[in-house]
């Protein structure tokens, strides 16, 4: 498994809502109720980062991202589809005021996702089923989002552009 170490990270967003999940196979996170920190758009890719802040120095992050244009519907999941499983982060700070970062990655051919977003109202809903991985034991995460404020940034606007890709 990696851990990653970054600096701090003051991004904010407009965006509101939540995404709720229980995650099971007593994984040691089983549930997660994470607020948006990111719900941005370029026009082709949209990318939803949310939060679940556990204490001052620890939080869990689940980020997913998907074609501006996809239509409202179920999607499996493949592992060679350009929609891939969102990915859990577990992260705590470190006393210099950085954060490293360990992911659970998805199995990528398992679970699936069901859309309802309007790009030009700004809104997503969905509910999805997927599994993560912590070793070799793997966890299903099933949940929902319910997020608005999409917002549409410009080349060069919020530092954003790695985001995309």
């Amino acid at each position: 498994m990696n851990i990653y170490y970054t600096g701090s990270n003051k991004n904010s967003s407009s965006a509101t809502g939540q995404l709720i999940a229980k995650i099971h196979n007593n994984f040691k996170f089983t549930d997660y109720d994470g607020t948006p920190t990111i719900f941005v758009t370029d026009g082709e890719v949209v990318i939803l980062h949310t939060r679940h802040q556990i204490s001052e120095t620890e939080w869990n992050d689940i980020t997913m991202r998907f074609p501006a244009n996809i239509e409202n519907k179920r999607y499996e999941f493949q592992s060679d589809d350009v929609l891939q499983p969102p990915t859990f982060i577990e992260s705590w700070a470190d006393p210099d005021g950085g954060s490293w970062h360990r992911p659970y990655y998805p199995k990528k051919d398992v679970g699936h996702i069901t859309f309802d977003f309007n790009f030009k109202v700004g809104t997503l809903k969905a509910t999805f089923n997927f599994t993560i991985m912590d070793g070799i034991k793997s966890h299903q995460v099933i949940g929902e989002i319910n997020v608005e404020n999409l917002e549409h940034i410009k080349p060069g606007q919020r530092h954003l552009e790695k985001l995309f890709e």
